[in-house]
């Protein structure tokens, strides 16, 4: 039964808007139950599981000291802002939603404008790949890390030159220092 907002009626017998008014709290209890422990849970009654934010746009100013949280598209991916004041902060931008790969990567964004963008990704059959990330400030640090599979256990991952704000160049070698083709792990931190 779907909610009724005008039950009871100011001149309304109770008891004919009795199964109105059970309808009614049925329907709030499911509707509460979304992203929530229900009213009747046996624990952690009303809290949250999660929160789900449909794609808004951009939400007015707050006013006063209030803040707001809010989701919108960028680039095709669901990104998650905070607004306080007249200030949009990216919170977190999400990879292409099909898991990274390497043209996919994810960023989180601090309030105070830190950033982090990491990935997986692939070299070629010459050990080599081009990360991108974008700071529109300061490169502070990249790392590489190796994803060791199939008892391969020798080589490295190195950047085949000093990373930029933008982007770096790497390159996967074997014990024996020849490029081959593997997977790879990038972090780089900025603002």
């Amino acid at each position: 039964m779907a909610y009724q907002p005008n039950i009871p009626g100011p001149n309304t017998n109770l008891s004919v808007s009795q199964g109105d008014l059970l309808g009614n709290f049925q329907a709030l209890n499911t509707v509460f139950g979304v992203d929530h422990n229900q009213y009747n849970a046996v624990s952690n009654a009303g809290t949250h599981l999660q929160v789900t934010m449909p794609s808004f746009g951009t939400p007015g100013s707050p006013g006063g000291t209030a803040s707001v949280l809010y989701t919108k598209n960028v680039a095709s991916s669901p990104t998650l802002y905070f607004k306080n004041g007249t200030a949009d902060s990216v919170v977190w931008t999400g990879g292409s939603g099909t898991g990274l790969s390497t043209v996919s990567s994810s960023n989180l964004t601090l309030p105070n404008g830190l950033q982090f963008s990491y990935g997986m990704g692939t070299t070629n059959g010459s050990g080599n790949a081009t990360v991108t990330f974008n700071f529109p400030n300061n490169l502070y640090s990249a790392t590489l890390t190796r994803i060791i599979s199939g008892g391969n256990n020798r080589g490295f991952v190195q950047w085949a030159s000093t990373p930029t704000k933008t982007s770096g160049a790497m390159t996967l070698l074997d014990s024996s220092g020849t490029g081959v083709a593997g997977i790879f792990y990038w972090m780089a931190i900025g603002n």
